[in-house]
């Protein structure tokens, strides 16, 4: 695309970049970190680390990560670092348990009662979590509540609004653990306003981190 000489780009997801130098920077910086991100997926996978390891480990360096261009509004680094990983080496993690896992459903309904003590005490812990900003620990404790009882309602967070980075994320929150029936009032069932909150309001409606 450089051997282009382009003087305006028009991305898929953001405005159009209509200066010579701001749209060769920007494709010079997305070249830099596919290429970083890739070469430094497999270099740790040929370590010997797994995907969760690889992913821990892989940062940007910062002259990219700073870079406006690459701001993890559209996707993010360990999701990429994830896709070089499953092309390369397929699906296995490594872990001989992921083999031949215990079903979803099976799993979590075993965690939550042999281990979180049931469901009630899941969600209480969820919520404590959740006060504390401890985010996805919240939201794995509450996947697995919901995995086992479906129909648990007090496992379903109270939409006011996330700071998730990404659009992504906040989607699929916004999908999977409010559920068919978690419309905001505030926004018919919409998105309305919904990216432009900045405050976490946890279970019981009072403000998270202040």
């Amino acid at each position: 695309m450089l051997s282009l000489d382009p003087r305006v780009v028009i991305p898929q997801h953001t405005l159009p970049l209509v200066y010579a130098d701001e749209a060769k920077g920007a494709i010079e910086a997305h070249r830099d970190a596919v290429k970083f991100v890739h070469d430094q997926a497999v270099r740790l996978a040929n370590k010997g680390l797994s995907p969760d390891a690889v992913v821990d480990r892989l940062r940007l360096p910062e002259r990219l990560s700073g870079h406006p261009f690459l701001r993890e509004h559209f996707g993010a680094v360990e999701w990429a670092a994830r896709d070089v990983l499953e092309h390369h080496i397929g699906w296995f993690s490594g872990e001989p348990e992921d083999l031949h896992p215990i079903p979803p459903g099976e799993e979590a309904a075993r965690t939550v009662a042999e281990l979180a003590g049931g469901a009630a005490k899941a969600v209480e812990r969820a919520r404590e979590a959740f006060n504390k900003y401890e985010m996805q620990f919240a939201l794995e404790l509450c996947r697995r509540v919901l995995e086992a009882h479906p129909e648990n309602k007090d496992a379903r967070v109270k939409e006011k609004g996330y700071d998730f980075r990404c659009t992504f994320n906040i989607s699929f929150f916004y999908l999977i653990f409010l559920g068919p029936d978690g419309a905001d009032s505030e926004t018919d069932g919409h998105q309305g306003d919904f990216f432009s909150r900045q405050k976490l309001v946890p279970f019981d409606g009072q403000g998270a981190g202040g």
